[in-house]
C-alpha cells in the first residue's frame, strides 16, 4: 500500500518576484496631466505646481475602498488649500467618470489615464495607491490615502522627513508555484502571514496547471475568508461571529494569511474536508451552517408587472460582475440575489418565482447605491424589506 507523505508548514519566508522599485527619495522630472476633469484647465503638469505639495491618488469607480478615502482627501485638500494639490487618477474613461460625477460631487481634479502613463510611471498592483511629491518634486510618501494623515502632510509642507512604511506591490507574483516548498510531495499544506505587496486572492480551481482541481490557494486574507473556502459558504453577509475577540477575525496586516493546499489526484474531491481538517488544527475556531431569523431584502415581482426579460435560447453562461454591475447571458435568478446581497450588504431572498435563464444588464453606481431601485423597476423586479428564516454560517470559539 502507497503511504501519503503529509507535510504541514507554517512558514515565514515567500519567493517574491519582480517586486515594484522603490520611487521613495527620487526626483520626478515632470509629469503630464491629459484630460483633466472637474478642473479650471483640461491639462495640466507638475511644473505648475512647484509651490506646492502634489498629492496623486490612484483609483477606480468601481473600487469602493477608493470611495470611502475621497472624503479623507477632501479633507486634505481643505485644510492645505494654499499649500497641497490632490490629483486623482484613473484608467476609466471619460463618460464613466462623467456619470460619477453627476452623482458624486467631488472638488478634487480627475486626470483620465486610459493610457495607463501616470499609472506605469507608479507601478501599483492594487489601489487606492498613494503617491506624495513634495515641492522639489521628490517623492516623499508612497501608500495608501488612509495612512497620509493631516500630520504626515504639514511635515511635507515644512520640509521635515516623514517615515511612512512604503507601499511595495509585487507586479509579478508566480501563483502558479506552491508558497514555501518546491521539493516532491503527496499532500502540501502551507499557512504564511501575510506577504506585503501580495494581492489578496482565492482561487479552488488549481488553475490549468500540474495542480489543476487539487488546489486550494489563498493570499493575504483573513482567516474567516479560510473558513468559507474550507466549507464552500458562498455570502459574507451571512455569517456571525460568536467569539470573544472579534478583533482577531478582522482584516488586517496582523491577522492576514496565506494559504496553501495541494493534494493528489486521488484525493482531489476531498481537499475541501481536509482543508476544513487543517484549519481545526492551525485556528481556535469551529464552524457551523444554522438557520436563524434575520432582517432582509426580498426580491419580488412588481405586483400587476412582469418580468421584463424573456427567457434565453442560449446554451452556456458567459458574463461578468464586477464593480460597475453584473452583466450576465443565460444566467438564473439567483445571480442577481448573490450579486445585490454583496454590493447592498445585506441578505437577500428571491421570492420572484422566475425559473428560466435570462440575460441580465444591471449596472451599480458606488457612488448612487440607491440606484439600483430604478435599474430593478426597468426590469419589473422590486427590493422589500422583511424578516425570513434563513440559514447563516457561524464562526464560534471552541
Amino acid at each position: 500500500m502507497k503511504t501519503l507523505t503529509l507535510i504541514f508548514l507554517i512558514v515565514l519566508p515567500l519567493n517574491l518576484l519582480a517586486q515594484s522599485s522603490s520611487l521613495l527619495g527620487k526626483k520626478i522630472q515632470e509629469l503630464e496631466f491629459k484630460s483633466v476633469l472637474n478642473y479650471a484647465d483640461t491639462s495640466a503638469k507638475l511644473s505648475d505646481f512647484n509651490s506646492k505639495v502634489v498629492l496623486l491618488d490612484f483609483w477606480a469607480t468601481w473600487c469602493s475602498p477608493c470611495i470611502t478615502s475621497m472624503a479623507h482627501l477632501e479633507d486634505l485638500q481643505t485644510q492645505f488649500k494654499d499649500d497641497l494639490l490632490v490629483m486623482t487618477v484613473t484608467d476609466e474613461d471619460k463618460a464613466r467618470i462623467q456619470k460619477f460625477l453627476s452623482k458624486r460631487k467631488t472638488q478634487l481634479p480627475i486626470t483620465i489615464d486610459t493610457e495607463r502613463k501616470l499609472n506605469n510611471l507608479f507601478p501599483h498592483r492594487t489601489i487606492p495607491h498613494t503617491v506624495v511629491i513634495d515641492k522639489d518634486g521628490i517623492v516623499k510618501v508612497v501608500s495608501s490615502p488612509k495612512e497620509v494623515s493631516s500630520e504626515v502632510i504639514e511635515k511635507i509642507i515644512k520640509g521635515e522627513e516623514v517615515t511612512l512604511p512604503e507601499k511595495k506591490d509585487i507586479l509579478k507574483f508566480d501563483y502558479s508555484k506552491p508558497l514555501a516548498l518546491d521539493d516532491e510531495f503527496s499532500i502540501y499544506h502551507a499557512i504564511t502571514p501575510y506577504k506585503q505587496g501580495v494581492a489578496g486572492m482565492s482561487n479552488v480551481t488549481g488553475g490549468n496547471g500540474e495542480f489543476k482541481n487539487r488546489r486550494i490557494l489563498a493570499t493575504n486574507v483573513p482567516p474567516t475568508k479560510l473558513f468559507e473556502i474550507a466549507y464552500q459558504w458562498h455570502s459574507t453577509i451571512r455569517m456571525e461571529f460568536e467569539v470573544k475577540n472579534a478583533e482577531k477575525l478582522e482584516w488586517n496586516k496582523h491577522n492576514a494569511v496565506c494559504f496553501d493546499l495541494i493534494v493528489p489526484e486521488s484525493l482531489s474531491e476531498q481537499k475541501f474536508e481536509i482543508m476544513q481538517k487543517q484549519l481545526d488544527i492551525a485556528f481556535p475556531y469551529k464552524a457551523s451552517i444554522e438557520k436563524r431569523e434575520k432582517v432582509v431584502k426580498v426580491l419580488k415581482v412588481i405586483e400587476g408587472r412582469r418580468f421584463d426579460l424573456p427567457d434565453t435560447e442560449l446554451t452556456e453562461q458567459s458574463g461578468s460582475e464586477d464593480g460597475q454591475g453584473l452583466f450576465m447571458k443565460n444566467a438564473q435568478i439567483k445571480l442577481v440575489t448573490s450579486f445585490l446581497e454583496r454590493q447592498l450588504r445585506i441578505p437577500v431572498v428571491d421570492e420572484t418565482g422566475l425559473s428560466g435563464n435570462y440575460n441580465f444588464e444591471i449596472p451599480w453606481y458606488n457612488e448612487a447605491p440607491e440606484q439600483i431601485h430604478e435599474e430593478l423597476e426597468k426590469l419589473g423586479l422590486e427590493l422589500l424589506d422583511a424578516q425570513r428564516e434563513i440559514k447563516v454560517f457561524v464562526i464560534s470559539d471552541k
